[in-house]
């Protein structure tokens, strides 16, 4: 799947990774998940799963993380979750992801559709 490859290009990101985060540090090196194209059934990529110790190391990492986040006023919150998710749509590839990975085909206007569905 020659877009799928080329999205991950752009995003600088292997079509190998590991799968779970702990904010600073990624984890895995358990069982690899292979992830499949529903279009063709090309392998689009894999994912080496992480421990049981590697999880419990990323929710403890994640449970600080969200005292220190919600010590920071709701509206400096909303202000922040609002840049990120303008930074994101700023970039087509961001846009993409979603649609390649459910074998879709993007244009400008299917990615609008969808976007005015969610609001219904």
């Amino acid at each position: 799947m020659q877009n799928f490859n080329e999205l991950l290009q752009e995003l600088n990101v292997s079509s190998s990774q590991k799968g779970c985060h702990s904010g600073k540090t990624w984890y895995g090196s358990c069982e690899t998940i292979r992830s499949f194209s529903p279009v063709d059934g090309s392998e689009l990529g894999t994912v080496s799963s992480a421990t049981v110790e590697d999880y419990e190391n990323a929710i403890a990492k994640a449970e600080h993380a969200f005292l220190s986040f919600r010590k920071i006023p709701a509206p400096k919150r909303g202000e922040m979750v609002r840049q990120l998710g303008n930074k994101l749509r700023k970039k087509t590839s961001s846009r993409s992801i979603g649609f390649l990975g459910n074998g879709k085909i993007l244009t400008r206007r299917s990615w609008r559709s969808s976007r005015n569905d969610r609001h219904l």
